[in-house]
């Protein structure tokens, strides 16, 4: 096209725009709103970066507490022994009914003024149990499956029980007294059977919640 065909198409194009401009705007802005609007569902989802976390709800947090706590994990890794010595794993969490929710768990109130609250673990007949006083758990026993008995973890326990009701003769307990945890484990397998969680402070409180260990706890 020469310079005076396109010189005579402009000169017809501008009084079509100055006649029908009115009209002709609002549908370009329509085209242009329709035009992003695809794009932005049409343009792949970016994927969240790795290392995100979730917020648990408190009933998750409940039941996850416990097996972050566990020596198979990482938790206390690269602590020099005396930082491991003076770790301590209870902590006074704050409970109430609604952290049990959707968890089925029984409600039970024991002599002492305490509610013990009871759920299913992954072990027939072997609830996980925690008791809550005055708000704060006291007691949390958790049961485990396939995981190593690392006796190693906490150093020398405090105390040593040997005996369960449940799990039988060759099951052992090491309590550390001083850490607010005792670790159940089956020395035949070399298998972490169950964790407490406690806020006593003296082996004969201790005894009073734990009533599965046959052998009175002995210092190693």
């Amino acid at each position: 096209m020469n310079n005076y065909s396109f010189r005579q198409l402009f000169n017809n194009i501008i009084p079509f725009i100055r006649k029908y401009g009115i009209f002709i705007a609002p549908l370009l802005l329509f085209f242009f709103f329709m035009f992003v609007l695809i794009f932005s569902f049409t343009r792949p989802q970016q994927q969240p970066a790795i290392g995100t976390t979730t917020t648990n709800t408190p009933s998750q947090s409940i039941v996850n507490s416990s097996s972050s706590n566990s020596p198979s994990k990482t938790q206390g890794e690269g602590l020099q022994d005396d930082e491991k010595k003076n770790m301590k794993m209870w902590s006074n969490i704050g409970l109430s009914d609604n952290d049990f929710a959707g968890l089925n768990a029984t409600k039970i109130s024991l002599p002492d003024g305490s509610i013990q609250y009871t759920y299913a673990s992954d072990i027939p007949n072997r609830p996980n149990i925690i008791i809550v006083m005055n708000g704060l758990n006291i007691f949390q026993r958790t049961t485990f499956t396939n995981t190593p008995f690392n006796t190693d973890y906490y150093g020398q326990p405090d105390y040593i029980a040997k005996g369960s009701q449940y799990w039988g003769t060759t099951a052992i307990t090491y309590i550390y007294l001083s850490k607010g945890i005792a670790l159940i484990g089956d020395t035949s397998t070399n298998q972490l059977l169950e964790q407490i969680l406690f806020q006593h402070e003296t082996i004969d409180q201790f005894k009073q919640q734990d009533t599965d260990i046959i052998e009175p706890p002995r210092i190693p």
